[in-house]
């Protein structure tokens, strides 16, 4: 707690995107930590995420920082799909769909699990010149550390910032996608554990706003930790900054603050159905319900635009 509260300090100093990442990582860390001590509490995606949109809205109206969200008009949209679109100072665009996943008991990621999704993930990427990402939802016990040496040279402050992590969709596929099998010989995921992706192929989600000073392609990826694998295969994956902003398109819908009580009865989604635990509504099929969660269908967008930001909001660490 004593560490939170430097960060909080720290933000409040000097109330930056980097700082307000790395603060919300740390806080996330230790919701996930408190609701699986204490038995009854239930964490899913769906709930971080909802806070995280909850905690963007708060922050762009207190400080008016450059931050635009966006929910998708499908009701069939799967709520743990985000995509985030960040503009860099020189006007370039990186788009980076994001499909999200919480840590589980024995430190892994059991719900990767799922046939197509990840293809889905990739093939959606393609279609908007974009990066395919997991969104990992991240919580350990401390004494866990202390039998991974690649940790050693983390702090407990620092640990707490891969709270939310983000990896290569394309690293996971080719190297845990159907890399094992199951009884009957039919392919399955080789789930990962969080210290076999921590802290070498994940990076900590402050990246993305940390380093906004990149403008070209090889060092953006760079920092956000992308260059052992994506960088080096951007060329024929198609991998490249958006020049062009084209308007948000019919299919999103604003997502703000002020209208929280008065606007669809769906904005921010709540904790209605939208995990993979809930169960079909009378208006879909188990068909309907598989293919939700099977292809990539992002329920909200984020867009940071940095060339909008005159109070240093982006300022590095």
């Amino acid at each position: 707690m004593k560490d939170y509260i430097r960060l909080l300090n720290e933000f409040e100093s000097f109330p930056t995107l980097c700082h307000w990442f790395r603060l919300i990582a740390h806080q996330t860390w230790d919701r996930i930590r408190f609701a699986r001590d204490h038995e009854g509490l239930k964490m899913f995606e769906t709930t971080i995420t909802q806070n995280l949109l909850f905690s963007f809205a708060i922050y762009k109206m207190k400080y008016g920082a450059p931050i635009n969200m966006y929910e998708a008009r499908n009701e069939r949209a799967n709520g743990n799909d985000i995509e985030f679109w960040i503009t860099l100072q020189d006007g370039n665009q990186l788009r980076l769909p994001m499909q999200a996943k919480i840590m589980y008991s024995g430190s892994k990621y059991p719900r990767m699990d799922h046939v197509g999704q990840i293809d889905s993930l990739i093939d959606y990427a393609k279609g908007i010149d974009g990066i395919p990402l997991y969104l990992l939802y991240n919580s350990q016990d401390s004494i866990n550390f202390l039998r991974y040496p690649d940790f050693a040279r983390f702090s407990p402050l620092e640990i707490k910032q891969f709270g939310i992590s983000f990896i290569s969709a394309h690293f996971l596929k080719e190297n845990y996608c159907n890399k094992s099998f199951d009884k009957e010989g039919k392919p399955k995921w080789k789930i990962p554990s969080f210290f076999d992706l921590h802290p070498y192929h994940a990076a900590p989600w402050n990246n993305l706003v940390c380093h906004s000073e990149a403008t070209d392609l090889d060092s953006f990826l760079s920092y956000l930790n992308l260059k052992i694998h994506d960088k080096l295969v951007g060329a024929k994956r198609g991998i490249k900054f958006v020049k062009i902003h084209p308007p948000i398109d019919a299919k999103w819908k604003p997502l703000e603050f002020e209208s929280e009580l008065t606007s669809d009865k769906n904005q921010l989604g709540f904790i209605s159905p939208g995990d993979f635990d809930a169960l079909p509504t009378p208006k879909e099929t188990p068909e309907e319900q598989k293919e939700k969660y099977e292809k990539f269908n992002p329920r909200f967008l984020i867009s940071i635009d940095f060339r909008k930001n005159e109070s240093n909001l982006s300022n590095s660490l």
